[in-house]
């Protein structure tokens, strides 16, 4: 037995245990020899010699995704990507198919969701309004059924997704095939089609397993873990808020290494001292990031954090729908929300469908139970949680961090919900988790793992590429990505 090192909350324990595998949980097997227009034989392996090696194990440095995200369509129309992007429409899970993914709303069960492509009304879906510089779509190597492709494309018969993507449908997406926006990158291909896509995230089990034996009573804690191989785990920084309901920054931080959160985490202006290896955080509950991250250590210093539950940046509980009377946790309808900017709740129970249309669980709790807990966890922390439109945080930015942009309101789903807000450029985050959700303008450099990512759209005309890979991730280790999960959050297999 191996002894690890734990900084708790209150205090600092040595406690036996076995030691964490060494191994990271994101990466990319891949031939680079292959890519959408290759022949594939009958093994699947490709236009090969017979003694190539067909799976060439490289990281996520590789395919240098900005998202690796299962459901698309939401953000597709929220920005312009500077990247590459994986997805897979939710292939193999329960909003695959119930949802018939590609079918505009009428047919695909009268509702736009996160995980179809044609809007409601317009018929004009995410992935025809967005675009892609320097960067190529990676999709599965797997059929759109043949009766989703017969509704939209009089195709009776089982089709590639990499081709239905390129197909023109003049009825249902304006003419415009749902890759006409993509500029790949020299050599590349719009679409890269590969054999198995997984993009995932941890359970609240997973991470709470972490949480050292002299903590696991305790509501809230904090403390370092030690994944074998590794330099020693060190954090200072972090405590309970004086609620006890959330843990927080309550000064700089200085974080090397894996570090457990067992509770909701709000990090709050973070100053963070870091080096290439990364701040590493594992958090049971939600994370609320407010305000700028600053990194204080060395150069390529980076911030890894996987949520067994959402990542909410700059949306506060009123924003998301919180109830503020009755038994029910949340809203039913956006219409009653007065937040600055309009309407547009994020979370209202009216939008569970939009986010999960199967209604089947996520992450192993049941639908609204997941949604509730998410707005529950803002609720906890109080006033002190700011929506990036908020009026008393427009009015107060945080010099030179934070400045105000406005985005016009526009005649159609979103009206109404321009207006100022808070713009924060983000870099070197990795974040991961089921749900992930921005309302801050501003450019995002980094990787996004979730099933659904809603971020908002930059309305600065000067800022084409908001959301672009950070190429400080090529200068960490491989073992150095999210090591102490035995769940792999994200690969790729061509």
């Amino acid at each position: 037995m191996q002894k690890r090192m734990y900084v708790g909350a209150a205090a600092i324990a040595l406690v036996a245990g076995l030691a964490f595998q060494n191994c990271s949980k994101v990466s990319f097997v891949t031939d680079p020899s292959v890519n959408s227009d290759s022949t594939v034989g009958p093994n699947g392996a490709g236009d090969r010699s017979a003694g190539d090696d067909p799976n060439i194990s490289v990281t996520l440095k590789t395919v240098r995704p900005v998202f690796a995200v299962r459901a698309m369509n939401c953000i597709n129309c929220h920005g312009v990507v500077g990247s590459s992007i994986v997805t897979d429409f939710g292939y193999g899970s329960p909003n695959f198919m119930p949802n018939k993914p590609f079918i505009p709303a009428p047919q695909g069960g009268g509702v736009r969701t996160a995980f179809n492509n044609v809007d409601q009304g317009n018929m004009i879906g995410g992935w025809q309004s967005f675009t892609i510089l320097d960067g190529s779509v990676h999709v599965p190597k797997k059929p759109v059924p043949a009766n989703v492709s017969a509704v939209v494309f009089n195709n009776n018969a089982d089709t590639a997704f990499a081709t239905v993507m390129q197909w023109l449908n003049v009825t249902n997406s304006g003419g415009k095939s749902m890759v006409d926006g993509v500029s790949p990158a020299p050599g590349q291909a719009k679409i890269i089609e590969d054999a198995s896509i997984k993009i995932s995230y941890p359970s609240a089990s997973e991470i709470l397993a972490l949480v050292p034996t002299a903590l696991q009573g305790n509501a809230l804690a904090v403390s370092a873990i030690q994944v074998a191989g590794h330099p020693a785990s060190q954090v200072s920084g972090f405590s309970a808020d004086a609620s006890g309901k959330f843990v927080r920054n309550s000064s700089d931080v200085t974080c090397y290494g894996d570090v457990v959160v067992k509770g909701p985490l709000f990090l709050k202006n973070l100053r963070v001292t870091t080096d290439k290896n990364g701040c590493r955080l594992y958090v049971s509950q939600t994370v609320f990031i407010q305000g700028p991250i600053k990194y204080l250590g060395a150069a390529g210093s980076n911030l890894q954090i996987t949520s067994a539950r959402a990542i909410m940046m700059g949306l506060s509980a009123q924003r998301m729908g919180v109830a503020t009377s009755g038994t029910e946790p949340r809203k039913q309808s956006e219409a009653s929300l007065t937040t600055a900017g309009g309407p547009w709740g994020r979370l209202t129970r009216e939008e569970d469908v939009e986010y999960n249309p199967s209604g089947m669980p996520i992450n192993g709790v049941p639908s609204k139970t997941f949604f509730d807990n998410i707005v529950l966890d803002a609720k906890s922390l109080g006033a002190e949680l700011l929506d990036a439109g908020d009026p008393s945080y427009v009015n107060n930015p945080l010099a030179p961090d934070e400045t105000v942009v406005t985005e016009p309101g526009i005649a159609s789903e979103n009206a109404n919900v321009g207006g100022p807000r808070i713009s924060i450029d983000y870099s070197g985050l990795l974040l991961n988790a089921p749900h992930i959700h921005s309302r801050y303008g501003g450019n995002f450099k980094g990787v996004i793992i979730c099933d659904v990512a809603m971020l908002a759209r930059n309305p600065s005309a000067t800022k084409l590429e908001q959301f672009i890979y950070d190429p400080v991730f090529d200068n960490v280790p491989e073992e150095n990505f999210l090591p102490a999960l035995t769940t792999q959050i994200f690969s790729v297999q061509h």
